[in-house]
């Protein structure tokens, strides 16, 4: 006969969810470069167009995204996704929000942001590296035999 297994332990509870909102803006804005990443990589347009815009208040559960009044595409874009957005704040910040989308005076657009937001090449480079613990090969050199 085959041996006898031994009881296996029930496997510990899992924890439970955070339900306490962000405490401020500046708890949002903490992980907003990782929202931003996260929705890129599940929709390019959704994240590009939220690129666009800037947190600006956390009003209890409210988070208020601005864009400047001539982004109005990128602000519909944003508000047809508010809840992958929100989706998004929630996974990282570890609370829900809900997501409230306007116009705004005062908020650059994302043209004026451009020069400010593109990274240098060696700036990608040194995150392509990095982020896939590669190595740069300069093309002029002779590679070991």
């Amino acid at each position: 006969p085959p041996p006898a297994l031994a009881p296996t332990a029930p496997p510990p509870p899992a924890p439970a969810p955070v339900t306490t909102p962000p405490t401020g803006l500046d708890d949002v804005l903490a992980v907003w470069p990782a929202v931003l990443d996260q929705l890129r990589a599940d929709d390019m347009v959704l994240g590009m167009a939220l690129a666009a815009g800037r947190p600006v208040e956390l009003d209890g559960r409210e988070l208020t995204i601005a864009f400047a009044p001539s982004d109005d595409f990128k602000r519909s874009k944003v508000q047809a996704g508010a809840t992958a957005v929100a989706d998004a704040v929630r996974s990282l910040a570890g609370a829900p929000v809900r997501l409230r989308v306007e116009s705004r005076d005062g908020i650059a657009e994302a043209g004026e942001r451009g020069a400010a937001a593109v990274a240098t090449e060696d700036e990608l480079v040194a995150r392509f590296v990095a982020e896939f613990d590669a190595e740069e090969i300069d093309p002029d050199e002779e590679p070991d035999a």
